[in-house]
């Protein structure tokens, strides 16, 4: 599994498309259901919402549409991975990807 890790880190880290993170998939599933590593989904939601009132207009954040955004760009920032260590968080917390 190190070796894995260290292969997938060496992908992410030396490849210019990787430079904003990826998102883990194996042929026919994703580790969507995994823990990540570093990041907690609650304080990223919260973040996010933040962010989104502080917009104005129609980005009110107690209107479920806002609250929805928010939570689509949280999980999508802690389904992104930047290392090897990442990954193998989700791959091996997923119950999509474990055989």
């Amino acid at each position: 599994l190190k070796n894995l890790e260290r292969t997938l880190d060496e992908i992410l880290k030396g490849d210019a498309r990787f430079q904003d993170g990826a998102f883990i998939r194996l042929s026919t599933r994703s580790p969507k259901d995994g823990a990540p590593y570093t990041t907690s989904l609650t304080s990223l939601y919260e973040k996010r919402l933040k962010e989104l009132g502080k917009k104005g207009g129609t980005w009110d954040p107690n209107i479920a549409n806002t609250k929805a955004a928010a939570a689509f760009a949280a999980q999508e920032e802690c389904l992104r991975v930047t290392n090897g260590t990442e990954a193998m968080s989700l791959l091996l917390t997923s119950e999509r990807t474990y055989v």
